[in-house]
C-alpha cells in the first residue's frame, strides 16, 4: 500500500502510541511524524492505514 503525505497511519509495534502521518515518501521509506512528538524514517511494510482512514 502506498501513502500520501498527510495520510494517517499506524507504526507496526507494540508501543500504546503507534499513531503517526506522513510526511514525506523516498522510494519504499516514509518520514513520519509520530503523534506523542518526534519524527523518523519507516519502510513501507512496518506500517498499516489507521483504523479511522481504513475502508
Amino acid at each position: 500500500m502506498s501513502y500520501e503525505p498527510g495520510a494517517r497511519v499506524h507504526r507496526l509495534e507494540n508501543r500504546e502510541s503507534v499513531g503517526a502521518s506522513v510526511l514525506a515518501r523516498e522510494g519504499d521509506h516514509y518520514l513520519i511524524a509520530y503523534d506523542e512528538g518526534g519524527e523518523g524514517w519507516w519502510p513501507e511494510a512496518a506500517l498499516a492505514p489507521a483504523p479511522e482512514t481504513a475502508g
